[in-house]
């Protein structure tokens, strides 16, 4: 008799189907190129990483980071359904461990994608500017007032900003979530990629309307780590992974009651 699939078993298969693609290396680039056009007007001799850094993620064009970020794996469902090869996987083991798998890989990869952009754009852009001036105003909030605040003290600049892009690829993760629940209901893929910028957009304009400057609840600044909200580096961070499981419980949630009418009807 064979043995049923469990959830790591899932999680193997859904990580090495993520990871080694093309995809995983598109949307690695494309966050890289995304974020190179969005800094070209603040890129100048007298300028740093950080500074620039700092300055493209308020900027409208910054939010196109969030599709190639998504792009390795929130179409799963999609592709899953149209070539019902998700029947068979959840047949070979059982629908809980099949969505937690999915969902997982889904938040974990976005994040990945996200950081690992951000990693080859700040190495991009070291080679034309110094990592740090401590004398630039920008410069001083981040070692005043932003997050990570004891690693960029220590000059370790590329753990810095792999911290930084985790942290906004939670965010990412959680926008591509939303985006692979939806694609449950409306199977295009094209629909589905455009959910994170659209959802981000959403966010951007109306969190401040929703919950004013109330930092702890506004989604805007729990992941962006040029804000500190909790004044304590471990503890913004592990606020922002703490909210990222909550949304990952709520989306885990949602998803397998859909699947489970979906199995049921068809």
């Amino acid at each position: 008799m064979e043995r049923k699939l469990n959830f790591l078993d899932y999680l193997r298969v859904d990580m090495r189907r993520a990871i080694c693609s093309w995809k995983f290396l598109v949307g690695i680039i494309g966050v890289s190129i995304v974020m190179y056009i969005a800094s070209m007007e603040g890129i100048a001799s007298d300028t740093n990483v950080v500074y620039v850094v700092w300055l493209i993620v308020y900027g409208m064009l910054f939010m196109l980071s969030l599709v190639f970020s998504v792009f390795p794996f929130v179409c799963c469902f999609c592709e899953d359904f149209e070539q019902k090869y998700g029947y068979l996987q959840i047949e070979r083991g059982n629908l809980r461990s099949y969505t937690c798998s999915k969902v997982f890989t889904i938040m974990l990869v976005s994040a990945l994608t996200m950081m690992l952009g951000m990693l080859l754009y700040v190495s991009l852009l070291h080679i034309q500017l110094p990592w740090f001036q401590k004398e630039e105003a920008i410069c001083q909030s981040a070692l005043s007032l932003g997050g990570f605040r004891w690693i960029l003290k220590r000059k370790w600049y590329f753990l810095y900003f792999a911290f930084f892009g985790f942290q906004y690829g939670i965010l990412a993760g959680i926008l591509a979530l939303l985006a692979a629940f939806i694609s449950l209901f409306v199977n295009n893929k094209l629909l589905t990629l455009s959910v994170p910028f659209i959802g981000f957009y959403f966010i951007s304009y109306y969190s401040r309307a929703l919950f004013g400057n109330v930092e702890k609840i506004n989604l805007i600044y729990i992941f962006n780590a040029t804000y500190n909200i909790w004044n304590h580096d471990g503890g913004s961070f592990g606020y922002a992974v703490l909210v990222g499981a909550i949304f990952f419980v709520i989306f885990e949630r949602l998803i397998y009651m859909k699947l489970k009418r979906k199995m049921s009807y068809e």
